[in-house]
């Protein structure tokens, strides 16, 4: 790609003095309007344009788990700290007398708890795992520490393709006369 020729007519010509106005005055003037006049860029100068799209932010999940050993999962927050304050906020709203901890916070991936018994697993997804993944390795470990079948008690993603998957079916469903309302008319 070549470089524009400048010509006559890519510059803003100052202003004529005007009596009774200082010089520098139109000397601002006429910068001020040469700062918003478009100019061609040399290629080589130019920035380069990125060869990946923007990144989507983060989004922050937390795990908690109660004294009575439940678990709360919040996802989609924009921060570790909202996530944490809405999963506590759930936990405390539930069991007001069991003490609420935070376990995890997680960002961008997805959380699994398996059980049996008294025995609990908890895996965290790499970056990339969906949520049958996440499953699947929790389920596993908690197999091959206790010697017997599992069950899934939570499980949760904070990731974009949950983001994105909420989204359409709230569109989905955006329409749609809910089931209890449409029995009572």
């Amino acid at each position: 790609m070549q470089a524009k020729r400048m010509t006559t007519r890519d510059f803003v010509p100052l202003p004529r003095r005007i009596p009774g106005l200082p010089a520098w005055l139109l000397l601002l003037a006429g910068a001020a309007a040469y700062a918003d006049t478009p100019r061609p860029i040399r290629p080589d100068l130019a920035p380069a344009a990125s060869e990946s799209p923007a990144q989507p932010r983060d989004l922050h999940g937390a795990l908690i788990v109660s004294s009575n050993y439940r678990y709360y999962a919040s996802i989609l927050y924009g921060s570790e700290s909202d996530a944490r304050r809405s999963a506590l906020a759930a936990c405390r709203e539930s069991e007001p007398d069991a003490t609420c901890k935070t376990y995890s916070s997680f960002k961008n991936r997805c959380i699994a708890v398996a059980g049996n018994g008294p025995h609990h697993f908890v895996a965290t997804g790499k970056e990339g795992w969906d949520l049958r993944q996440t499953r699947d390795v929790s389920l596993r470990l908690c197999k091959e520490k206790t010697g017997s079948s599992c069950k899934l008690l939570i499980s949760a993603c904070s990731t974009q393709a949950q983001k994105d998957e909420d989204q359409k079916s709230k569109n989905l469903h955006a329409g749609a006369v809910p089931r209890a309302a449409a029995r009572r008319q």
